[in-house]
């Protein structure tokens, strides 16, 4: 089956889970959800030294949630990435593929899409997305992933079923969008792909406290 059709079938059990939650949850209690911990993140990730960047308020309205990690992190090589990390609590507008975000914004160009598995360790294996954008003169890797819950996901659908999932079976749900980026350097992607992919080895073991 096409990843057409996939996701359009993912789509229809999404809207039929959700009409079930709707009948069973309506009147039931909310099940509190942990504060995040999000912005406490660690500044130093391995070898990896990070700074935070400023956020503009007009994005904070668009994606409903102030609970947004912004950084770019370098290493002793001075080999550079952004990490990016949106939490949000039952507002499903906080998450959406970053491709939109990268074409609104002009003078983008989406070059490639696909899925990588990033290997960390040797037995376990992370799917992510991949996009490769030209932007003027430079070229820019992104390596995306969702969360709800505990669960992980390259898949935006399945992240919307298992938030109501959540709904139905513990009353709230919560869950983020992780994005790290890089600048593709001398036209060298596969380069590009493993610093990042380095990176993720890093903060993969760190991140589920944080979340």
């Amino acid at each position: 089956m096409g990843e057409r059709k996939t996701n359009f079938v993912v789509a229809l059990i999404l809207l039929g889970l959700t009409a079930c939650g709707v009948l069973f949850v309506t009147n039931l209690k909310k099940a509190p959800i942990p504060e995040s911990k999000l912005l406490d993140f660690p500044m130093v990730v391995g070898l990896w030294k990070g700074k935070a960047l400023p956020m503009d308020e007009q994005v904070y309205k668009i994606l409903g949630t102030d609970k947004v990690l912004l950084r770019e992190y370098v290493d002793p090589q001075n080999d550079k990435v952004w990490l990016a990390i949106v939490y949000g609590e039952q507002n499903r507008q906080s998450f959406h593929p970053p491709e939109y975000c990268y074409l609104g914004g002009g003078n983008v160009e989406l070059l490639d899409k696909g899925r990588v598995a990033v290997r960390l360790n040797e037995g376990e294996s992370l799917n992510v997305n991949k996009l490769l954008f030209q932007m003027g003169k430079r070229k820019q890797l992104v390596l995306y992933w969702f969360t709800a819950g505990d669960k992980m996901t390259d898949n935006y659908y399945k992240q919307q079923v298992y938030f109501v999932l959540d709904e139905i079976r513990y009353r709230k749900s919560r869950g983020t969008l992780i994005r790290v980026s890089t600048t593709v350097v001398n036209d060298d992607t596969k380069a590009a792909i493993e610093r990042s992919e380095r990176f993720i080895r890093e903060i993969f073991i760190l991140l589920p406290p944080y979340l």
